[in-house]
């Protein structure tokens, strides 16, 4: 390509598939982040929440979370995912 060459582009193309790849990301990044409350995650693991209670004990299981001054603990989804998937391959 010459050094004045001119480089054609749809600018709507080009918009559009930067803002499909933005929203990918964000619903990636999103999904992994989300804060699991007590009744949550106890769902999600197929257990009491009295059960969640005697794990925190363990210091294997992930630490809770108090976001922004919250009276109750809250758990990444990512951490609990990563110390699940730990928990099935021993």
């Amino acid at each position: 390509m010459s050094k004045n060459a001119t480089i054609l582009i749809d600018i709507d193309d080009l918009a559009e598939r930067v803002a499909a790849r933005v929203i990918e990301r964000i619903e990636a990044v999103s999904v992994a982040d989300k804060l699991l409350n007590l009744t949550e995650l106890a769902k999600k693991l197929g257990v009491d929440p009295s059960t969640i209670k005697k794990w925190e004990a363990d210091p294997a299981f992930p630490r809770g979370l108090h976001p922004n001054g919250a009276a109750h603990k809250r758990w990444r989804q990512r951490d609990i995912d990563a110390w699940a998937e730990g928990r099935t391959r021993n």
